[in-house]
């Protein structure tokens, strides 16, 4: 393929030692950081990085050490399970993360809640597990 650039990773074989672990999560949280977040970030001047909760964003983030916001969207119809978006800024940068959290909640209509909590005042004293 002419002109395509195809990376390779190779990942260290299992660490014997927790000074091999170590070793081995700095390795897999510096390249987290510059070839995930912090490239994204730089090459396409954003400030945070918005995707599915249920994505790879919280799974890079949370391997770079970088804390992740969550803003809601609503519940399944299916299975009343939550849904929502994950929020992402570099590392320093978290007030990026509540910023967009705060215009979120000031934009989006309230939320509700969820769909089991709705009516349940009319379901009568909880029962004795």
């Amino acid at each position: 393929m002419s002109g395509s650039v195809v990376a390779t990773y190779h990942l260290p074989k299992r660490p014997e030692s927790a000074k091999e672990a170590a070793k081995v999560l700095a390795w897999q949280k510096a390249g987290n950081i510059a070839n995930g977040i912090d490239k994204t970030l730089t090459e396409f001047g954003l400030d945070v990085i918005i995707g599915p909760m249920d994505g790879r964003i919280p799974t890079i983030a949370a391997a770079a050490g970088v804390p992740v916001g969550t803003v809601p969207l609503g519940y399944s119809k299916t299975t009343s399970r939550p849904y929502g978006l994950a929020v992402v800024a570099t590392a320093g940068q978290e007030q990026n993360t509540f910023q967009f959290m705060s215009a979120w909640d000031a934009t989006m209509p309230k939320r509700m809640p969820p769909p089991q909590l709705v009516d349940w005042k009319d379901q009568g004293p909880l029962e004795k597990i």
